[in-house]
């Protein structure tokens, strides 16, 4: 996308300098640890609702501590309420009031399931993705034993990455 800067006129008449400063920028791309933090954040407010059921994900869904913690204590039905007011620090207690209170989820169930779904594809993909480059990483340093493993389970990770982009699909 070309970035057209508009130039503008001084008190003199004259036209002013350009700056590509002035111009429009486009919207930044969230990072991909932001995209993947935010999946994680959302399948918490969804499990909130109660109106998922728990074993939808797993505790190893969650990389944060805190959503971890959050995922945990709602899988044993535990009420959003009462997370509130066990967090000690402010900022994770808005935090979490942001997540198990803040948003309203309108739709039916299986709009709710599908959100979820989405968002445990992307956690999971890229948790499979990060794997896939460990074993890219390190084949080299690899005795020939340990690269039939490695190749066996890059395999199986490629198979099970397949299978989540045809569930998206």
């Amino acid at each position: 996308m070309a970035l057209h800067p508009v130039a503008s006129v001084s008190p003199t008449g004259a036209a002013a300098p350009v700056s590509l400063t002035d111009a429009p920028r486009p919207p930044r791309r969230a990072k991909p640890q932001d995209e993947h933090l935010r999946a994680q954040e959302v399948v918490i407010s969804l499990l909130a609702t109660g109106r998922l059921p728990g074993d939808i994900a797993s505790e190893e869904d969650f990389d944060d501590p805190l959503l971890k913690r959050l995922y945990t204590a709602l899988a044993e039905g535990r009420s959003a309420a009462s997370l509130v007011e066990e967090e000690q620090l402010e900022q994770d207690r808005a935090r979490v009031t942001a997540l198990l209170m803040g948003p309203v989820f309108s739709g039916d169930t299986d709009q709710l399931l599908k959100m979820a779904h989405q968002c445990l594809n992307r956690i999971r993909g890229d948790r499979i993705d990060a794997r896939m480059k460990e074993l890219q990483t390190g084949i080299g340093r690899m005795n020939p034993e340990e690269k039939q493993k490695a190749l066996a389970e890059y395999r199986m990770l490629s198979d099970r990455k397949q299978q989540l982009r045809s569930v998206e699909a």
